[in-house]
């Protein structure tokens, strides 16, 4: 990338990996944090970035250091164990320099198994703020990993894992006779009211951290913390972080993270870990917003018919096997 001395850019960062936790830097400059997952913030200066699977964040970097080229680094951190992590980079050329491999350095960080975390909340500060209310429905999540009958790694959530089942999607079932199928058992969870806050809470005492995303919301990071269990720690309610994926921070024993999201938008939403194969290893849950608002929401109602009637027609006798979770 061409720098102009004395220029501003803007920068668009996204991880879109499946697996690994990015530290984005760029040698020998500071930038600033504008946004994260689209939700303009108060701007903070820094030097290096946590980016987890899923995140965006947007800065404001200027060309102001002598005239040169740069590395620009994206560390795969360790807590992936990857092989040469550190070898993801790209060059910085400022105008009127010579155009030659960097000799620039990059800056110290820590970088262990417990290196994944997110951002620290307090620099994740909302432009516009807002506030979340009491809440009306609580859901508790604890994250272990298993083994099944198959002798198969799987994640679960208080006991269950998420299988979907590709010939039968929840919405389908509710837009067809209103009911949602029991195959997700306890992770089919309805949150029936809109109009009211509910709270998450996610917790696990297995040292991997997990960021989470919510589709259909951003929601409200209320606390996260490096210890488990979590046992009722102090909660911001006044402009939390605002986001749609967030990390459960770990430390040594385990982590927490608490979420919150006010019910305005009737569907089907599926809740899971952004790591590419723990999703497949049944990390997900699905929350079944405003049950009965949900049917007019829908515009297109023959799309979903039309999927389901043409995959009914290709499964016919088969024997469909999604190995995975479905997700």
């Amino acid at each position: 990338m061409d720098f102009e001395s004395g220029q501003t850019y803007l920068l668009r960062i996204v991880n879109v990996a499946i697996q690994s936790t990015f530290k984005f830097m760029i040698d020998g400059h500071k930038f600033w944090v504008i946004s994260n997952d689209f939700v303009p913030i108060v701007p903070y200066e820094a030097t290096t970035l946590n980016v987890n699977i899923g995140q965006r964040y947007d800065i404001i970097v200027t060309a102001d250091q002598p005239i040169g080229d740069y590395w620009m680094r994206s560390d795969n951190l360790a807590c992936t164990y990857m092989i040469q992590g550190n070898d993801v980079k790209g060059i910085i050329h400022y105008a009127g320099g010579l155009r030659m491999e960097p000799a620039s350095t990059g800056y110290n960080y820590t970088n262990n198994f417990l290196a994944c975390n997110d951002e620290p909340m307090a620099n994740l500060v909302p432009h516009v703020a807002m506030n979340v209310g009491a809440k009306s429905q609580e859901i508790d999540e604890n994250v272990l990993v298993t083994v099944n009958s198959q002798n198969l790694y799987k994640w679960t959530l208080s006991g269950t894992t998420f299988q979907a089942q590709l010939g039968d999607p929840t919405l389908y079932d509710i837009l067809k006779n209103d009911t949602i199928p029991n195959y997700s058992g306890d992770l089919a969870i309805s949150v029936p009211k809109l109009g009211e806050w509910v709270y998450l809470i996610i917790e696990s005492p297995i040292p991997i951290s997990h960021p989470i995303h919510l589709h259909g919301h951003d929601f409200y990071v209320l606390a996260q913390g490096t210890t488990f269990p979590y046992m009722g720690q102090a909660l911001q309610l006044k402009n939390p972080p605002r986001r749609d994926v967030a990390t459960i921070n770990m430390g040594p024993t385990g982590g927490y993270l608490v979420l919150a999201f006010y019910t305005d938008n009737p569907g089907v939403w599926l809740m899971h870990c952004h790591i590419g194969w723990h999703t497949a290893m049944g990390f997900a849950l699905q929350i079944i917003e405003g049950q009965k608002d949900i049917k007019k929401s829908v515009q297109n109602s023959c799309m979903i018919e039309d999927t389901c009637k043409a995959w009914n027609a290709w499964a016919g006798d088969r024997v469909v096997n999604p190995g995975a979770s479905g997700v």
